[in-house]
């Protein structure tokens, strides 16, 4: 079915709209295209990798060999016994890529850079609050999502994963007390808040006027507690303090108050209010239409399914604003109405024993999802009159005749669907054209099968081959074993068989498959180049890296977006990032790119590259064009990222330092103690000009030393000298340049 274009319009300004039944059956009718285009494709061969990286098949057994109890009574071929191993090429190379990518997820280098009039200074703050949402705030969800997304997106067929990226919000109970007084502290500040909605203000109101407005509006509330007749008056007012109590718990409250003046009762807060990141499993959590284009932003429609228990649908309706009739619609009442446990609107065709597609499995579908409610919600772009676009969302059931809630506008200012799509490949301008490792490795991995068996099984005949005897010659058991006896009636009439040498090419044949695979997905191997290797893992890299940043983007906008001041500023210090929240300065305004070389991963590939750098890029540049300190940091980065966090500190800080050791420096120097000469770790060029201006500021500081005190300056200094000046090492002054003063160098 093509869907209607006037679905994707909406009327007057947009915005927040009831469904209606047109509305509902085109969201419907749209889960049942995308269904049924999944089913006459995608799952057939989503099975196949499956089977090919699993290693299923039928008449396997346990132990590896054919067996013909395992194959319905059949005779194994082409023996019993014979060999059935499980090759597992395709799953080890997955295991491979998903490791590689996910290295570069943890160790890639962060660097965000200003467009516009974003300073350093404030790009350095949002790297900080990235990495401590990171960290802090995703934590352990970081790791086993991108986990799950990587294996997604190497392994299935299409090889396309999507990251979700959502602000949680999720709320919970805890018990209030309340006494008399506090509810009147409460509602006197409600009432100065918005004291229109409570009390008439006329416009000549004073300020003295409006705070005995206030007295009398919390004295009538006193009044109203203490009167039985006014219970019902309480029961409002206090219901829009918490709109979230029922009318009987509210009664409860109010005739507590009135005899104890105390009650208890339940409260809503919020337990997590911070960003998330779920990775979704093409066609089982996010269904798309099949000729989406390769920017998953412009798909005309995203569903994302979710399976709830009873328990998490019904807490929807105060967290969320679901409809209690809907709710009540998806799981029933538990007598008259059984509701739609386990039921799918995605319905999978499957293979049976045969072969055979099974034709309708929604009754087969609902055992593994038992005691779990599907709700799927739609998001999906739509003009307005003015021909305005927005993103829509529609929580609803298949199974249901109304929605969740309401059609509402996404309210995330960056304007995007909260999906990033990450492909392996990029074959064309569609997102679902990328072929998964599986998918690609079937043939190799049953070639590589083959040749194993068969020298399985040469193997195993070898070991135990065939007897050769006369035609006519009684059959009996012969007994095979070392030292065993086979009685002949005449010489040489009973034989084993000879049954030759294996052909040498097998081995030989399966190293050139391992080679093959190796060569097509850049892995290591003795026989393929290393240039092509790592340039095959460079482009998987960057292809991958360059959807995370999309994740990392949309992370920041969604903190910018909802997370107070005061919390932006605890992360990064100072006055936070002094942003404004328009949507143009939560969109834009910076930039964010990751970075990671796939050589840093081998120890002795990083030595050798800190060698050529040390050895001879630095004593080429002869005009100090190189910023050692941010080489420094690219180094100890790729060596440890985490340690790098802790130990480099900033130039200027680091700068300072140097200054404060150069001070002290001079002071022991004063004192006649002499200073450590380092062969490196300082920043010698600083130290020597902070002394000599020491010494310049301050003449009689020198004229004032002892002699023991000069000769250990003038040593120093020659010493700091020779660091910057890099001299040529002197067997008679040592590597520091200098000698000691008080072991015998005056």
């Amino acid at each position: 079915m093509v869907a209607n274009i006037d679905e994707y319009e909406v009327d007057g300004d947009g915005g927040d709209a009831k469904v209606n039944d047109e509305d509902l059956k085109w969201l419907k009718n749209e889960v049942e295209d995308i269904a049924n285009n999944a089913n006459s494709g995608v799952w057939s061969a989503r099975e196949s990798c499956d089977n090919t990286r699993f290693c299923k098949w039928p008449g396997q057994s346990d132990d590896g060999k054919k067996h013909r109890e395992n194959l319905g009574g059949a005779e194994p071929f082409p023996f019993e016994g014979a060999s059935d191993a499980r090759i597992r090429l395709a799953d080890g190379t997955i295991n491979t890529l998903v490791s590689l990518l996910f290295v570069s997820a943890m160790r890639n280098d962060l660097k965000v850079t200003g467009i516009e009039s974003l300073d350093s200074a404030r790009a350095q703050k949002i790297k900080t609050l990235l990495r401590w949402v990171i960290t802090n705030q995703l934590g352990s969800q970081y790791v086993w999502e991108i986990i799950k997304l990587l294996q997604y997106l190497i392994a299935d067929s299409p090889a396309v994963a999507i990251m979700g990226v959502y602000w949680n919000r999720e709320p919970s109970l805890r018990m209030k007390d309340i006494t008399v007084e506090e509810l009147m502290q409460i509602t006197a500040e409600m009432v100065m808040e918005n004291p229109e909605e409570w009390v008439a203000v006329p416009e000549s109101m004073t300020v003295e006027e409006l705070h005995e407005a206030v007295t009398t509006a919390v004295k009538e509330l006193t009044d109203i507690i203490n009167d039985p007749e006014r219970q019902e008056d309480g029961v409002r007012i206090l219901q829009e303090f918490y709109p979230h109590l029922k009318e009987k718990r509210a009664k409860r409250v109010i005739k507590e108050l009135r005899d104890t003046e105390k009650s208890s009762f339940p409260v809503p807060y919020l337990k997590k209010d911070q960003p998330a990141i779920t990775a979704h499993k093409l066609f089982e959590d996010i269904f798309i239409p099949s000729n989406t284009p390769d920017d998953i932003q412009r798909a005309r429609v995203i569903f994302h399914r979710g399976w709830y228990s009873k328990v998490e649908i019904k807490s929807k309706i105060v967290s969320e604003g679901w409809k209690e009739s809907f709710v009540n619609k998806v799981v029933g009442d538990g007598d008259t109405h059984k509701g739609h446990e386990g039921l799918s609107g995605f319905p999978v065709l499957l293979n049976n024993v045969s072969g055979e597609y099974i034709s309708d499995v929604r009754a087969q579908d609902a055992e593994p999802n038992k005691g779990m409610y599907e709700v799927v919600t739609a998001y999906y772009r739509a003009v307005n009159d003015d021909s305005i676009p927005g993103i829509y969302v529609v929580p609803f059931s298949c199974f249901v005749d109304e929605e969740a809630k309401e059609r509402a506008l996404l309210d995330y200012e960056h304007d995007k669907y909260p999906f990033v799509a990450f492909r392996r490949e990029v074959l064309s301008s569609k997102l679902l054209e990328s072929r998964g490792v599986s998918e690609l490795l079937l043939t190799h991995q049953s070639a590589l099968k083959m040749l194993h068996d068969s020298r399985g099984d040469f193997t195993s005949i070898s070991t135990v081959p065939p007897i050769k005897g006369p035609q006519k010659r009684p059959k009996g058991k012969l007994l095979i074993r070392p030292m065993g006896y086979i009685p002949e009636r005449r010489k040489d009439e009973i034989k084993v068989m000879d049954m030759g040498r294996y052909p040498v090419g097998n081995e030989r044949m399966q190293e050139e498959i391992r080679r093959q695979v190796a060569e097509y997905f850049g892995l290591p191997h003795k026989d393929v180049s290393p240039e092509i290797s790592h340039l095959l893992q460079e482009v998987a890299v960057l292809l991958f890296l360059s959807s995370l940043k999309d994740v990392f983007l949309m992370l920041l906008q969604l903190c910018k977006q909802y997370w107070p001041d005061e919390v932006i500023a605890r992360v990064v210090g100072g006055k936070g990032l002094e942003f404004d929240r328009s949507r143009e300065e939560i969109q834009g305004n910076y930039d964010i790119k990751l970075s990671f070389d796939v050589q840093d991963i081998s120890l002795e590939t990083l030595k050798i590259k800190a060698d050529m750098i040390a050895n001879i890029m630095v004593p080429l540049d002869t005009q100090s064009t190189i910023q050692r300190d941010k080489l420094v940091a690219r180094l100890f980065h790729s060596l440890d990222p985490n340690m790098a966090e802790e130990a480099i500190v900033p130039v200027e800080t680091a700068s300072q330092s140097e200054l404060q050791a150069a001070r002290m420096d001079f002071v022991m120097i004063k004192a006649g103690i002499e200073p450590e000469m380092a062969e490196g770790g300082q920043n010698f060029g600083l130290r020597f000009q902070e002394i000599n201006e020491i010494l310049q500021k301050n003449p009689t500081a020198h004229e004032e030393m002892s002699e023991v005190s000069r000769a250990i300056l003038d040593a120093y200094m020659q010493h700091l000298q020779f660091m910057v000046q890099q001299l040529t090492e002197n067997s008679q002054i040592g590597k520091v340049g200098a000698k000691s003063v008080l072991e015998g160098g005056m």
